[in-house]
């Protein structure tokens, strides 16, 4: 087992292990069924080169966690009555690894669409190569998104609150860190592949 495969796997299992805490059992399961039928329709695109039980699966579980973590926003963000604020019910973990796989992509989101709007007639090719590569990359997602989560839960302990509150400008923080994070990996990578024709 590579170590994409272990950094994942360790992943998923803490993912199920605070979920089975918290009882965030829809955005587990609808994260194992989005596996599921990409699994499939990988078998069925690349069949005999990918099958449903091939690693490389596991490679995006981002990608699978990240859209059924609309039933950890609705089912346990709550808006508190007396207060501008919401609070989390699944816990100070689970809360963390939400908010910084949103902020994650958020960050991927404004690097493709920031280099689009730079570079539109061609550069972007190299960038959107090198995205694509950082996205297959789960140990180095996996490692960024556990700085975020570090980051979450500093802010949280700097501002003493009790309960997990779940605040938009702490998101769109931790989506400027993802966002030096990812255009930092851009560089280097972009560096590397043009250092042959320097």
């Amino acid at each position: 087992m590579d170590i994409h495969s272990s950094i994942t796997l360790a992943v998923v299992v803490l993912f199920f292990w605070q979920s089975l805490k918290y009882g965030a059992w829809q955005w587990f399961w609808a994260s194992i069924v989005i596996w599921l039928a990409a699994a499939w329709f990988s078998a069925e695109l690349l069949p005999r080169v990918m099958g449903v039980t091939h690693a490389a699966n596991l490679y995006l579980a981002h990608a699978y966690i990240l859209p059924a973590s609309v039933f950890f926003w609705v089912n346990h963000v709550q808006k508190q009555p007396d207060a501008q604020e919401y609070r989390s019910t699944a816990g100070p973990m689970l809360t963390y690894f939400a908010q910084s796989l949103l902020a994650m992509h958020c960050a991927l989101a404004l690097t493709a669409a920031t280099t689009y709007a730079i570079f539109p007639d061609g550069f972007s090719v190299y960038v959107a190569a090198a995205l694509g590569a950082f996205y297959m990359q789960p140990a180095l997602w996996w490692g960024m998104t556990l700085w975020l989560m570090a980051m979450a839960a500093l802010a949280h302990w700097a501002w003493n609150t009790g309960a997990v509150v779940v605040r938009a400008r702490q998101i769109i923080v931790l989506s400027v860190l993802a966002f030096a994070l990812q255009a930092a990996f851009i560089v280097l990578d972009l560096k590397q592949r043009f250092q042959a024709f320097l």
